[in-house]
């Protein structure tokens, strides 16, 4: 599959306009000058680009609010990593929501739906108030960090948030101590007794309960200053309702860190060199610092100052031989000092110079440079080469923004050896992905009223080719995603290491944005792959191959030594005899299935025997693995605090209420004891084709078991007492799971029978299962049931998401539009399926809610060419 995926980016870079002549001449500039050695080189970079090909994903989500028990819909656009071209190569997207405690709290499996991966989830209601981590990734892409892994967050409220306002308030007199006071207050116009203590919890630990006193509840507790995971989880009832919310424990306002970038990577001695700073907080945000740069002796060299999103440039000239310090003040008047690099006096570092027509390319030179040192250029974007050519330090070289596209363009200097020695980031905006227009045909002018909306997408003035999702969300209530979308994720976000912080602003068409992105450029990396050692040669390979299918696996084992069973069979049957397949195991007891895929919660039942038919065999299922998640930094304060949120929080829950009916009420927590009921029950009810219950059992009354089954329509008794399956025998009797002999039938007594499961074919037990088995479950397992069956396994693995459709009301009828039912959506369209005919075009239509005020509509999505397609638009009412 690894070829499968090579040869498609190979492809791709064919079809891509304008790219392929100017590859070739670039490359066969650098073969010409340089000879054998350099190709070599690069030739080693593009290998490893092929052996580890890379995919991108993205997640464009019908909005990022929504309340407990609302649906979440989403459209994942899978692309490779080089030319943003769609690949449906991996068979699932895997997409995940993460609690505060980094948890996983839903995770489905989604596959290609007409060569589309879209979906929904379903929020619990017994999710707490808070923040949410949304991730999601290919089995492929777990070859890579996780940072380069789609994430997102989004907020998921109670809708009690919208009557009790929690407030918090932290004091931290050491670097281990904090204390926290908490206030709540109930917003309803007549207000009910505040609860006298609150539950709460620190990183998923122990709960503490607070009580109350004089309206504050106060606790203290014990955090180290520098843990990166801060959360508390308060839980209380509020009405008669259980409600919970996530806390984010602030980090020391004395806390911030600054870093220094410069240009190249390298201070160069008696270089005129420009220097990045970027400051943030303990929590990730940016921080406002100023400050200057001294040496030992206090000799001031520079000022500097961040300019935004805690980013800033400024130059400095400095030696060799010297330590050099920046004194910086945050904006609260916390000092801080730092040292800056060292400066090199035999090193050289990339210096650049943007417009927007042209990137000029220099060296910063030491102050006695070095005769006779050969240099070379590399330039790749996301690892596509550029050029690579040998380099007169001495001359500056002009590359032409027209002639590479949009995105980070990596450029590499190399010394004599082909090591990389300075690096440099520059990003090319020259605006050329696809031009989206979204057009409703009329403005809203009442409640229920249609709307028709025409799209049209198009690509260097031709029409485009592609699929795209559209949200149309309600601006009275929701805010629209401004930080991030299909746009800069791709060309931006996807392609650096490290949090960014409202990307979406860098394609603002602001004067500043150019100046913005080459300080983000001066202070992020790319580090898709390992350039040195991908150039000497040692590349990397994939760990996780491509998944295709379903896949299930595992071992089988003798019983008595746990020597691997050679030639073991082993069956695997589903729920309702949906599915089922054997295999034979390995030289090492291994088996696999695949070639198959499951709708989600699909049961499963593995059994092995050996050659013989014996059930003495210890068989292990590999249960499907997962990434591990990391600490996440929590967003503090934020959308909860707003009233927007609020007035969203109010109009859902009626809208919930309205269409689902009041929700459950999660009472205190009792005990109840009493005596355990002695049961069993067969692994394999859920494939049974008929049953008999106790219950029914009783009311049948006075028969033997052998009169019992022939009430069950498909079994028979002949005159010798043979019992068959659909006229066929002999059959399998399992009692209690257990294999026994059919002679057992004479001597049970029908009232002590839990239930009779009847399966009338399947493979679970080889050829002596063939004409069906009968499977009886008794109230006790004294003299009859052994121990656990060793040689099977029955489970649930996660299996593919069957999505659901979005609701949109149609109100094409008088009586439709009078409905008395008040229609309180917040999104009012979603759909994650529009295709561009050959001219480029698509439409959908949506009708208007009751409150109509403005309505923003979203579009996102990719042409077949790899183009990004992204447009908003807004409709006011009239």
């Amino acid at each position: 599959m690894l070829l499968a995926f090579g040869l498609f980016l190979l492809v791709a870079e064919m079809n891509q306009p304008g790219r392929l002549n100017m590859l070739f001449l670039l490359l066969w500039s650098a073969m010409q000058t340089c000879g054998q050695t350099l190709q070599e080189k690069t030739g080693n970079f593009s290998a490893q680009v092929r052996i580890l090909p890379q995919e991108k994903l993205y997640l464009h989500t019908d909005k990022s609010c929504y309340i407990t028990g609302e649906p979440m819909f989403f459209k994942a656009y899978l692309v490779d990593a080089m030319y943003h071209m769609p690949v449906t190569v991996s068979r699932y997207v895997y997409v995940e929501i993460i609690n505060p405690f980094d948890s996983v709290v839903a995770r489905v499996k989604v596959r290609p739906l007409n060569e589309m991966y879209y979906g929904n989830i379903k929020l619990s209601e017994q999710w707490a108030d808070g923040y949410y981590r949304l991730r999601a990734y290919t089995h492929f892409m777990r070859n890579l960090p996780e940072e380069y892994f789609f994430s997102k967050t989004i907020y998921v409220a109670d809708p009690i948030s919208a009557k009790l306002d929690v407030r918090t308030a932290f004091h931290m007199p050491d670097d281990k101590t904090v204390e926290m006071e908490l206030r709540l207050h109930d917003r309803n116009p007549e207000p009910e007794s505040l609860p006298e203590q609150v539950s709460v919890r620190l990183n998923a630990g122990r709960a503490q309960l607070v009580k109350q006193k004089d309206g504050v509840y106060k606790m203290s507790f014990r955090l180290q200053a520098a843990e990166k995971q801060r959360m508390l989880l308060l839980e209380t009832v509020y009405r008669d309702y259980a409600y919970r919310k996530f806390l984010h424990v602030p980090f020391p306002e004395t806390q911030y860190d600054v870093a220094f970038y410069p240009e190249g990577g390298q201070l160069v001695d008696g270089a005129d060199c420009t220097i990045a700073l970027k400051a943030q907080n303990a929590d990730g945000s940016s921080a406002i610092v100023s400050g200057h740069v001294v040496d030992a002796e206090g000799n001031s060299y520079a000022d500097f100052a961040t300019t935004y999103c805690g980013m800033g440039v400024f130059r400095a000239n400095l030696s060799a031989g010297r330590q050099y310090y920046a004194r910086c003040v945050r904006d609260n008047g916390v000092s801080l000092q730092v040292a800056l690099p060292p400066v090199q006096a035999d090193a050289c570092a990339l210096r650049i110079r943007q417009t927007r027509d042209m990137v000029l390319l220099a060296l910063n030179r030491p102050r006695e440079p070095h005769a006779g040192n050969s240099c070379y250029l590399l330039v790749h974007q996301r690892g596509n080469i550029l050029y690579a050519d040998a380099w007169d330090a001495s001359t500056e070289l002009l590359f032409r923004t027209s002639d590479l596209s949009s995105g980070v363009v990596h450029f590499v200097l190399l010394d004599a050896g082909f090591n990389p020695v300075s690096e440099r980031l520059v990003f090319v905006n020259n605006k050329d992905q696809a031009t989206a227009m979204l057009e409703p045909d009329k403005a809203i002018t009442h409640a229920r009223g249609k709307v028709s909306v025409t799209l049209s997408v198009s690509e260097a003035g031709l029409p485009a080719l592609g699929h795209c999702s559209v949200s149309v969300t309600d601006d009275g209530e929701v805010v629209p995603d401004t930080a991030a979308n299909i746009l800069s994720y791709l060309l931006l976000t996807s392609d650096l290491r490290g949090e960014i912080e409202n990307p979406a602003a860098y394609f603002q068409n602001d004067k500043q944005a150019s100046r913005r992105l080459d300080m983000l450029m001066l202070t992020q990396g790319w580090r898709r792959y390992d350039l040195a050692k991908a150039l000497a040669g040692h590349l990397e390979r994939p760990v996780y191959e491509v998944e295709q299918c379903q896949k299930i696996s595992g071992r089988v084992q003798g019983a008595l030594l746990l020597r691997p069973a050679v030639a073991a069979q082993v069956t695997l049957i589903t729920q309702n005899n949906m599915y089922a397949d054997m295999v034979m195991t390995d030289s090492a007891g291994n088996f696999v299935f695949d070639r198959f895929e499951l709708p989600d919660t699909t049961l499963v039942l593995v059994q092995a025997l050996s050659g013989k038919n014996s059930d003495r065999l210890v068989l292990t299922v590999n249960k499907d693995s997962f990434p591990v998640v990391s600490t996440w930094t929590y967003p503090a304060g934020g959308a909860e605090n707003t009233e927007r949120m609020e007035q969203y929080i109010r109009k859902e829950e009626m809208r919930y209420t309205y269409e689902n009916g009041m929700r459950m009420v999660n009472l205190s927590e009792v005990d109840v004891v009493a005596r355990k009921k002695a049961e069993t029950r067969s692994a394999y009810t859920s494939y049974a084709d008929q049953s008999l219950t106790a219950d029914q059992i009783t009311k049948v009354g006075g028969l033997t078991v052998k009169k019992l089954l022939e009430r069950m329509g498909s079994v028979s008794v002949d005159a010798a007492g043979t019992v068959s399956i659909r006229g066929k025998s002999p059959v399998l009797l399992l009692v209690n799971d257990v294999e026994t002999d059919l002679a057992l039938l004479d001597d049970m007594d029908p009232y002590e029978i839990l239930r009779i499961d009847i399966l009338q074919s399947t493979l679970a037990f080889g050829q002596k299962s063939a004409n069906g088995v009968i499977s009886i479950s008794t109230r006790t397992v004294e003299g009859i049931a052994g121990k656990p069956k060793l040689n099977m396994e029955k489970y649930m693995p996660l299996g593919y998401l069957q999505p659901a459709e979005f609701y949109a009301p149609c109100y094409d009828t008088p009586e439709k539009r009078k409905d008395p039912v008040p229609d309180l959506r917040t999104t009012l369209y979603w759909t994650p399926t529009l295709r561009l005919d050959e001219d480029g075009k698509a439409c959908f239509d949506f009708y208007s809610a009751d409150q109509s005020a403005a309505y923003t509509l979203l579009l996102q999505g990719i042409t077949q060419n790899g183009q990004v397609i992204y447009a908003k638009t807004r409709i006011r009412n009239q």
